[in-house]
């Protein structure tokens, strides 16, 4: 990699050009990045190009093959959602020493989790906004190991996962469980076959669809388990592999409720599949969160 020429002060020009960068990274692209920003794709590109000539590294390639990373760009991004991170809670500490809230608030959440009725994401998120009115909230869709590695890079500062076990450096605060079964599809060879006449090997005889990381984590510790055939990345994805027909499968009871009234899905042997799974809420493990954190820490209690 070679080393970049930048020597001076980082100002204000370079964290708006950086800012300008990773939304860039993050859309997929100059032109995907335009609505975004909200200026024109030439602006865009004179931005990248002035950050690139600012800090001497080649960042992304653009043209006929698309828009991709350099090595250079993947390294500058990462360090910017740090430094972003960074500017956020001192304007978050800042804001907090005049007893007015102010900055932004990142937060993230399981896929699946307005059906679980133990986690009122909607309430908590209203009664921070009616807390902290001037807080920009922004809200995403990660999955549990990903949220994880953003809250202890900074770039999260709380984030709603399923837990499956801790981290070093995080702070995990339990609020809800839920119950899972083992599921198949319309047209999976066990859909009509009478419960009584399941047995435990059944359901280790057929292709098993997992969540990529939970179901690998845990894939060893229930005998029905079998090494996925198929990984899917959210619960909508399992739920389309198991309409194939084809697939096993562990989905929430409460998720998959209306697709089994509607004859679609049917749980399996729920005295062997049943699991229970735990959900916390996570933040870097801080004695002294942002006053904006702490705000929202209060609201989610």
């Amino acid at each position: 990699m070679a080393k970049p020429s930048f020597t001076g002060n980082l100002g204000d020009t370079d964290i708006r050009l950086l800012r300008v960068f990773a939304t860039v990274v993050e859309c997929g692209g100059f032109t995907p990045a335009e609505a975004e920003l909200d200026i024109a794709r030439s602006t865009i590109s004179t931005h990248i190009a002035n950050l690139e000539t600012r800090l001497g590294l080649r960042l992304c390639e653009r043209g006929r093959g698309g828009f991709a990373l350099t090595e250079q760009g993947r390294l500058v991004y990462q360090e910017a959602q740090r430094l972003m991170g960074a500017v956020e809670a001192f304007e978050a500490r800042v804001s907090g020493a005049g007893k007015r809230l102010a900055g932004d608030l990142h937060v993230a959440v399981i896929d699946g989790i307005l059906t679980l009725p133990g986690i009122p994401i909607a309430e908590i998120l209203a009664r921070f906004r009616d807390a902290a009115p001037d807080v920009h909230v922004t809200l995403s869709v990660m999955s549990s190991e990903e949220m994880e590695r953003r809250v202890l890079d900074g770039t999260l500062h709380a984030a709603f996962i399923g837990q499956h076990r801790k981290r070093s450096g995080l702070t995990y605060r339990p609020i809800a469980r839920e119950v899972q079964y083992i599921y198949c599809g319309k047209g999976h060879p066990l859909f009509t076959k009478p419960e009584a006449e399941i047995e435990e090997r059944d359901l280790t005889a057929h292709p098993y669809v997992g969540l990529n990381l939970l179901d690998t984590a845990h894939a060893a510790e229930r005998p029905y388990r079998t090494r996925p055939a198929a990984s899917a990345s959210n619960l909508e994805a399992i739920l389309i592999l198991l309409q194939t027909g084809r697939y096993l499968g562990r989905l929430p009871e409460q998720y998959a409720y209306t697709w089994e009234a509607c004859g679609i899905l049917r749980p399996l042997r729920k005295d062997l599949t049943r699991y229970e799974q735990g959900f916390a809420l996570i933040t870097r493990d801080t004695k002294r969160p942002s006053p904006v954190l702490a705000a929202f820490l209060d609201a989610a209690r």
